[in-house]
């Protein structure tokens, strides 16, 4: 072998070892460790504000969920709208009885209000974090479920990794699909799909949700007074811890 063909064989393997080292490192992250992003880069955030927009279909009502969410430090205060609606559309007799529920955790404890009962409860602090993408229902997803990546998504227009998450243990087959922006790592959007067989009297039911993050802002100022509750006047406190809400899907809590 001649010098000239053994200089362009080492460049060769040169060129080689370089542009595979190049494409692993573009290579796509796993679905953990996107799960694991997600929460790092979230908990690093000072304060988070967005809006969850959640539409449910099937099983006994259909609700639109429409959440405020801000968090600094270890304080969080989230503001939730929610509408119902009975099968095929029928009037709910809860419907109007679960509008425009706020949720205030000031770092001591959660205080759920409804406007329309003029009634308040007040519990442990921690209420308001289950709406915290980077605490509860993430660490949940981690645990507690078995996590596939799916092929890239558009979600508004921005490429998003899908991440498949099949609870570990569940009552009933449930699949979450997570879907987080590629370039920030961000959860933007979550589809859920349930299914429960016929158990007695109750029929067999299929229920999907879809959630979508919009307006979200990461690290503008936030007042401390949203992290206050004052009863509103002639509002009764509710006996026996009152109601009690969280997100659906992997991480919620169930009673």
């Amino acid at each position: 072998m001649t010098t000239a063909n053994s200089l362009c064989t080492v460049l060769a393997c040169g060129l080689a070892l370089i542009t595979s080292t190049a494409l692993a490192d573009f290579a796509a992250p796993t679905a953990q460790q996107i799960v694991a992003q997600s929460k790092a880069v979230m908990k690093s955030a000072k304060t988070y504000q967005a809006t969850l927009q959640m539409n449910t279909t099937g099983g006994p009502v259909s609700m639109n969920v429409s959440a405020q969410i801000k968090t600094t430090g270890t304080k969080m205060w989230a503001h939730v709208g929610m509408n119902m609606a009975g099968p095929q559309g029928q009037q709910n007799p809860m419907a109007a009885m679960l509008q425009n529920i706020q949720v205030v955790d000031d770092g001591k404890n959660t205080w759920t209000y409804m406007p329309a009962m003029k009634q308040y409860s007040k519990g442990p602090s921690g209420g308001a974090k289950q709406f915290n993408f980077s605490g509860q229902f993430l660490n949940k997803v981690e645990t507690d479920a078995t996590l596939k990546l799916l092929p890239n998504e558009n979600v508004a227009g921005k490429s998003a990794y899908v991440v498949e998450a099949t609870p570990k243990k569940a009552a009933q087959n449930e699949k979450l699909k997570l879907y987080f922006d590629q370039g920030t790592y961000h959860l933007v959007q979550m589809k859920m799909n349930q299914s429960r067989s016929a158990n007695g009297q109750m029929p067999a039911q299929q229920q999907s949700m879809v959630m979508v993050v919009k307006d979200e802002k990461v690290n503008q100022p936030i007042p401390d007074s949203l992290f206050k509750f004052t009863p509103p006047p002639g509002a009764k406190q509710m006996q026996g811890g009152g109601m009690r809400m969280g997100m659906p899907g992997a991480g919620a809590p169930r009673r």
